[in-house]
């Protein structure tokens, strides 16, 4: 320890790293090196790093006439967020949600890359749409947000699905944002047919995935297709063996793993998740919700996360309510919560202190920030005790 009795600058920042975000912006003016230590990038990877595991750092936002937050741990206290793109006249999409940030865009086709925690947010410029000469419409327009971790960058990806034409077949026309470089471009085009209009990719393990065709023009079987955010090669994911044919196929994540819904419509639910990425072999199916068997009592049930320690998951059903299932006894509870509107959406959001000004730089630091944290003490969830750092003010 220095001779002065202060801890050391790699000890400082491990305990610091455990608090919630809010908690770090107030604690920013405690002193000019704890300001900059919580505003350097390489801090706010490591916080990162341990907020998306933290249930106390991690929140619900739910879009349906607005955004609203809800608390992760208790599933109370529905708070409406007043975000870049709040207006009364026109409604907001969340086109994606990863590391803390909120991809968002409304109908007058305004694009914001938003933190709710630091209140910092990006206005995307503007892009045109391209036309094939051989068409002069399309089908619909999807995105997807996500990070690529080789070039340490935010992208927000837009498909514009086109019809096919005489002998060439469906296809969407791609183009990318970077958020380092502050600018679009055309990528190769996207070779499958979307099946959904308003579903946007879902990222995972550095992909952006959405359900496809397994051949164009055919309304068939369907697959899993991913954009590699760091080649930008596209790729068709190798599905479970369902043990069924007829059924809705929905893509999502679940505890940072791919993960499949299989839903034979009024009859069951099956949940599949792909615990190592890429490798066929190790999807697993986490669960299934059956139907009542004279009454069927919901459409659909799509995963959410994990809660209760990872013995249970939480689920939304038909849009407008919340259930539980618990992966031991197998049983499904509802879940009250007060103001739930009568449909909405929802992604998880762990509360960081990325920034948004030149892009997110900093993970060689943060792992060499790491070990030597590991050198001075045992930084493990149960064991780390030398600091109490409570929400309101912090003991050193």
């Amino acid at each position: 320890m220095p001779k002065n009795g202060s801890l050391p600058a790699d000890l400082i920042a491990a305990t610091l790293c455990r608090l919630p975000a809010k908690s770090l912006l107030r604690f920013r003016c405690l002193s000019k090196s704890w300001c900059s230590e919580i505003d350097s990038p390489a801090f706010a990877q490591l916080h990162l790093r341990h907020s998306v595991k933290t249930p106390s750092n991690l929140s619900l936002i739910l879009r349906d006439g607005s955004l609203r937050s809800l608390d992760f741990q208790c599933l109370d206290g529905l708070v409406k967020l007043d975000h870049p793109l709040d207006t009364p006249f026109f409604g907001t999409e969340i086109l994606g949600c990863c590391n803390g940030l909120l991809a968002l865009y409304n109908s007058e086709e305004e694009i914001v890359i938003w933190n709710p925690i630091t209140r910092e947010h990006r206005r995307l410029p503007e892009t045109e749409l391209e036309y094939p000469p051989e068409n002069m419409f399309f089908d619909f327009i999807v995105y997807g947000f996500g990070y690529d971790s080789v070039h340490d960058d935010y992208k927000l990806v837009r498909l514009v699905q086109f019809p096919g034409f005489r002998n060439r077949p469906c296809f969407s026309v791609a183009k990318v944002y970077s958020l380092k470089e502050n600018s679009w471009r055309r990528i190769r085009d996207f070779p499958y047919q979307l099946v959904f209009k308003r579903c946007h990719g879902v990222h995972v393990n550095n992909a952006l995935h959405w359900v496809v065709y397994r051949s164009s023009g055919s309304e068939g079987e369907k697959s899993i297709a991913a954009l590699d955010l760091c080649s930008e090669e596209y790729r068709v994911i190798e599905q479970p063996n369902y043990g069924g044919r007829k059924f809705h196929l929905n893509v999502g994540e679940l505890g940072g793993c791919l993960a499949v819904t299989a839903n034979y419509y009024l009859k069951r639910v099956d949940v599949w998740v792909m615990k190592e990425y890429g490798v066929k072999e190790s999807w697993g199916k986490l669960l299934t919700v059956r139907q009542q068997a004279k009454k069927p009592t919901f459409e659909f049930v799509l995963p959410v996360a994990y809660v209760g320690n990872g013995s249970k998951i939480l689920l939304v059903q038909d849009s407008n309510k919340f259930v539980c299932y618990d992966l031991i006894s197998k049983k499904v509870d509802e879940v009250g919560v007060s103001g739930l509107s009568d449909y909405f959406e929802v992604v998880v959001l762990a509360g960081s202190l990325m920034k948004l000004n030149n892009g997110i730089e900093g993970v060689a630091y943060e792992a060499n920030l790491i070990r030597n944290a590991a050198n001075l003490v045992d930084i493990g969830d149960d064991e780390f005790n030398l600091v109490d750092f409570g929400d309101d003010e912090i003991l050193l």
